[in-house]
């Protein structure tokens, strides 16, 4: 038996298993795979070509370039733009200014990086019609990311770490296998990948885990620590699997919500177990308020609701909680409150909006073919638009026929389909012509004032937003 194959078959007995315990893949599932360039991402679209016809899937691959490395970010995306080649499997790119992205969405470059990664494959996935998103998440990603959930205090459903699916869609293949495993099979066959030198940097916290705890408890407590933190993650799974029904139940009973504003009732809340009562506060914090500080969240939340009526508590720089009579009742903070009201031509240039933002203009024929890949950016009919455009934050009664639609729909309903943030919600522009909405910035154009194959002259917007939006 060759090496290589004799390497690969506890691998291949590893994935197989996977598959079966949690049914990722499906015959005639169309996959989408996440590939970086890494070791992980390469070993699972060899994997996957290898075992094609196995499954009767098809493949497709997406990369990622966060635009972070310069020449070496470049260097990534050729690679897999050649692996990809090789093996006839078709590559979508996107790129992002991943630092740019972060300050608009006030966040780290790791939470930033996660955030845009999966809205470029949402985006993929939807416009090629795939099945299955697979990313190629170890064993030692899922102790890592159970150590930095316990650090930060994020309770039971922090030990669950990275999940076998996800959403329905998203596939972890991998889980039961270790990058060192991944590594020497890739070496015994000669198979390349790309090393990124910034998971050398232990600056950042998963490279400080990565480099410097996991390898020390390995040595000193537990030569086996990822493999006991995968039992421990499926543990923690099942128990909240099993509590599910009883949170959701607790939680309608006790958080009620009517526009951007959040209500615990008091009553409900005492009366309902007190680790059932932190998961709801835990998951109002978590999927509604969207704040990163979970921990700190709930300590606020669990004072306000033993003071005295009339404390207030900042939850963050978005949001303010305040004890009344039977309720706190969570709101945006006033302070968030901007006023953006200004106009600029459409003549070519790039404009200044009142210190929230900058709209760059451009004209082009019809016959350059708009690039529509390009972030918070969208072309319009010029012929259908006339100067002055009008730029202002969205108001309550606002209406506009979003892109792909016949009827009309209010601006604040759209942004709450797509699952804004309250604050984002709050602030977002739209731009205008004769006070008809052309554009719902960086979200939706109307579609009234597309491009169309009689279009002659096409306008084209990029807005650029300062600090978090």
């Amino acid at each position: 038996m060759a090496k290589g194959t004799r390497l690969l078959k506890p691998l291949q007995e590893k994935i197989f298993l996977q598959n079966s315990l949690f049914q990722l893949i499906h015959k005639n599932d169309k996959i989408l795979i996440a590939l970086s360039g890494g070791p992980d991402s390469v070993f699972l679209l060899h994997f996957l070509h290898k075992f094609q016809k196995h499954f009767s899937v098809t493949l497709g691959a997406i990369h990622v370039n966060h635009r972070l490395r310069g020449k070496d970010a470049v260097a990534d995306e050729e690679f897999c733009k050649a692996l990809c080649k090789s093996l006839a499997i078709p590559l979508a790119v996107y790129s992002v200014r991943l630092p740019d992205f972060a300050k608009q969405h006030n966040m780290s470059l790791e939470e930033a990086g996660r955030k845009a990664r999966y809205h470029f494959f949402a985006n993929e996935k939807k416009k090629n019609g795939y099945t299955k998103i697979a990313t190629a998440h170890t064993i030692d990603d899922n102790a890592e990311s159970v150590l930095l959930n316990m650090v930060k205090g994020s309770g039971i459903t922090g030990l669950t770490g990275i999940a076998p699916i996800y959403e329905d869609s998203v596939i972890r293949p991998l889980l039961k296998i270790s990058k060192p495993e991944i590594l020497t099979y890739l070496d015994s066959v000669n198979i390349e990948y790309r090393v990124d030198k910034s998971n050398e940097d232990i600056a950042y916290q998963r490279n400080f885990l990565r480099k410097e705890v996991i390898p020390s408890i390995k040595q000193n407590l537990n030569p086996d620590f990822s493999e006991a933190v995968l039992r421990l993650s499926d543990t923690a799974r099942g128990c909240l699997n099993f509590l599910e029904p009883e949170i959701v139940k607790s939680y309608n009973m006790i958080i009620s919500s009517t526009a951007e504003k959040w209500e615990i009732d008091l009553h409900g809340y005492r009366m309902v177990n007190p680790f059932i009562a932190s998961e709801c506060l835990k998951r109002l914090i978590q999927s509604e308020l969207k704040l990163s500080s979970v921990y700190h969240a709930v300590q606020e939340l669990n004072s306000l609701i033993h003071s005295n009526v009339g404390k207030r508590s900042e939850l963050s720089a978005a949001y303010c909680a305040v004890r009344e009579r039977s309720s706190v009742v969570i709101s945006l903070s006033q302070a968030n409150d901007k006023i953006i009201d200004c106009q600029f031509p459409i003549t070519e240039g790039i404009y200044d909006i009142e210190g929230c933002c900058s709209i760059k203009v451009t004209q082009q024929p019809a016959a350059t073919r708009p690039d529509y890949s390009e972030e918070n950016t969208a072309f319009f009919d010029a012929d259908k638009i006339s100067s002055p455009l009008t730029v202002r934050v969205w108001r309550a009664a606002d209406r506009f026929i979003p892109y792909g639609m016949k009827s009309s729909k209010k601006v604040s309903d759209f942004l709450t389909d797509l699952k804004i943030p309250a604050i984002q919600k709050q602030q977002q522009i739209v731009v205008c012509s004769n006070e008809q909405i052309i554009w719902v910035a960086a979200k939706r154009i109307d579609e009234r004032v597309k491009i169309t194959p009689n279009t002659k002259n096409i306008l084209k917007l990029k807005v650029t937003f300062y600090g978090s939006h």
